[in-house]
């Protein structure tokens, strides 16, 4: 059972890194669809028993779903780049959260800002980066020997950051690249977009 499992987190794992920037809206559209439909139709069941009622409720909660998920990954985009801005413009500015007065600070209002418009401009590179590092972790959870005693945090952070997740991570991210380069500049890409950005957005 455990190899097994072991098996299915590095199959996962590899498939996450080196095609996580091919296959994220798919996956954004599945599951927020298929939430959706359980959903919609659960609750068109506890309505009424009509199936064609249950089918509406269905079809109705998969396009909710999905409309949800997409938002959901927008916000989070957008979050994780004004976080990053912030960060960027308290380092820059001397800022602390101990003192909340130094937040008000333009310069760190003006990273906050900037951070969320180059996170979603560049959404697809962050992306790329976050399913290299979830693919590598799941493949370094994988192959990383069993714990038999565990007596703080850092000796289970020390036994999942194997060799294997920066290997992966980095192969990861060169094979993204090269692919989306080639498909790019093979016009096969599924989302061809005009402009400097496009590669990267």
């Amino acid at each position: 059972m455990a190899l097994a499992l072991d098996a299915l987190l590095i199959a996962v794992g590899l498939v996450l890194a080196t095609t996580g920037i091919f296959i994220y809206r798919k996956a954004l559209y599945g599951f927020g669809g298929l939430l959706g439909a359980a959903g919609g139709a659960l609750l068109g069941t506890n309505l009424a028993g009509d199936w064609l009622l249950v089918l509406g409720a269905g079809v109705v909660g998969a396009v909710v779903g999905i409309w949800l998920m997409l938002s959901a990954y927008r916000m989070a985009i957008l979050a994780a780049g004004a976080v990053s801005g912030l960060a960027v413009g308290l380092y820059a500015s001397g800022g602390s959260f101990a003192s909340p007065a130094t937040i008000a600070d333009p310069l760190v209002l003006v990273g906050l800002l900037a951070g969320a418009v180059v996170g979603w401009l560049l959404r697809k590179v962050i992306v790329l980066v976050v399913s290299a590092a979830w693919g590598a972790a799941l493949v370094s959870i994988a192959l990383s020997p069993p714990i038999a005693d565990v007596t703080n945090v850092t000796e289970v952070v020390d036994a999942f950051v194997s060799p294997w997740l920066y290997g992966v991570f980095v192969a990861g991210i060169a094979v993204q690249v090269g692919l989306y380069g080639y498909l790019a500049h093979s016009g096969d890409s599924d989302d061809p977009a005009p402009g400097p950005l496009a590669r990267l957005r």
